[in-house]
C-alpha cells in the first residue's frame, strides 16, 4: 500500500515538474513532430500494385483412365499432362525460381527499374553503390562474421530473391484464383514486372510442355507401327490423336498455363508509409523525450535568460545587451 501511494506522488511530482517546464517539453514534442512531418513529405510513397491469375480450364486435355493406363504397359506416365490443375501449380511454384529470373534479367531497362541505385545513367553502366549506408552495413556484416558477398551487376539470382521478398502470393483454397501482390515506390516498374513474369513463366511452360509432347508423339507413332493388335493399334491411335491436340492447343496464341483474371493494376491511394502511425509514435516518442528533458531542466535550473538594458551613453545613443544561455545550478 505504501509502495502504491509513493509511486502515485511520484507521478504526481514528475506531473507538476513537466508543466513547470511545459516550455522545454513542448518546444521539444513540437521539433519532433516537426521533423516527423518533414520526413514523411522527402520519403517516396509507396503504392500497392496487384494481379489475379487463373488456371487455364483444358477439359478436352484430360486422359481417361483406362487410355493412361494403356500408355503406362510401354512405360510412359503421361497421366494429368497439360491438365490446368498441374499446370496452374507449377506456375505458382515457377514465380520465384531462378530460371525465370534469369529470363528476367534479360530485359536491361526492367533491370534498371528494379535497381535503380546501381546505375549509373552518366556513365551508362552498372555501378557499386557508395554511401555511409552501404559502407556501414559491409563493415557490420563482417564485424558479426556474416559473409560478404562480393559486389557484381544484377542479375537473375537478385532477380528471383526480390521476386521471393516483396511478391506475396494470396492462395484462397476455396477460390482458383490466386492474387500476386507487390508494394513499389515505382508502381510503373512493377506492372512492367508483373506484366512479364506473368507471360515469362507460361511461356517456359509452354515451351516444356510442347517437347515433352513432341518425344510423346514421337513414341506413339513409333509403337502404332511397331504393334499389330488391331484393339491395342486402335488405342495407341486414340492416344496420339489427343496428343496432337495437346499439341495444338499449346501452339495457340494463347495463355497455356495461367490466365490473368485481373490485369496488373496499381491502387490509387498510397499504402505507404503509414504516415498516421508514424506521427502517433513520433509524440509518444516527443513527449518521452521532452518530459525527460524538461526535468532534467527543472532539476538543473536550465533557463534562457534574455534580456535589454538601456543606458545612456556620453554619445546619447541607447546601449543594448545581448542575452545568453546561463546554467545555474539550485
Amino acid at each position: 500500500m505504501t509502495t502504491q501511494s509513493a509511486w502515485e506522488v511520484d507521478i504526481a511530482k514528475i506531473s507538476r515538474t513537466i508543466w513547470r517546464r511545459r516550455d522545454v517539453f513542448f518546444s521539444v514534442l513540437g521539433a519532433i513532430f516537426l521533423l516527423t512531418v518533414v520526413a514523411l513529405h522527402a520519403v517516396l510513397k509507396s503504392y500497392d500494385v496487384t494481379a489475379s491469375v487463373a488456371p487455364v480450364t483444358q477439359s478436352s486435355q484430360q486422359i481417361s483412365g483406362s487410355i493412361s493406363a494403356l500408355a503406362k504397359l510401354g512405360g510412359v506416365n503421361v497421366g494429368g499432362l497439360g491438365a490446368g490443375g498441374e499446370q496452374f501449380r507449377l506456375f505458382i511454384s515457377a514465380i520465384t525460381s531462378r530460371e525465370v529470373g534469369d529470363q528476367l534479367a534479360r530485359d536491361q531497362t526492367l533491370m534498371k527499374g528494379l535497381f535503380p541505385f546501381q546505375w549509373s545513367e552518366s556513365e551508362q553502366r552498372w555501378k557499386e553503390p557508395s554511401g555511409i549506408l552501404h559502407t556501414v552495413s559491409h563493415v557490420v556484416q563482417e564485424a558479426l562474421g556474416i559473409p560478404v558477398r562480393p559486389w557484381a551487376p544484377p542479375s537473375g539470382e537478385d532477380v528471383a530473391k526480390l521476386l521471393s521478398t516483396k511478391l506475396e502470393i494470396d492462395e484462397d483454397p476455396k477460390s482458383p484464383v490466386v492474387t500476386l501482390q507487390m508494394q513499389s515506390s515505382h508502381p510503373e516498374v512493377a506492372l512492367r514486372l508483373m506484366r512479364e513474369l506473368i507471360a515469362t513463366i507460361d511461356g517456359q511452360l509452354r515451351s516444356r510442355a510442347m517437347r515433352r509432347v513432341d518425344d510423346y508423339i514421337a513414341y506413339l507413332t513409333q509403337e502404332i507401327q511397331r504393334v499389330s493388335v488391331a484393339e491395342y493399334r486402335a488405342a495407341l491411335t486414340e492416344h496420339l490423336a489427343e496428343q496432337e491436340q495437346i499439341r495444338m492447343m499449346a501452339s495457340a496464341n494463347v495463355s497455356f498455363a495461367a490466365q490473368i483474371f485481373s490485369a496488373p493494376t496499381t491502387a490509387t491511394v498510397a499504402s505507404g508509409p503509414k504516415s498516421i502511425l508514424i506521427l502517433v509514435f513520433a509524440i509518444i516518442i516527443g513527449a518521452a523525450l521532452g518530459g525527460f528533458i524538461a526535468i532534467r531542466a527543472d532539476r538543473y535550473n536550465w533557463r534562457y535568460v534574455r534580456f535589454s538594458s538601456v543606458r545612456a551613453s556620453s554619445a546619447g545613443r541607447p546601449e543594448r545587451k545581448i542575452g545568453s544561455a546561463e546554467l545555474r545550478p539550485k
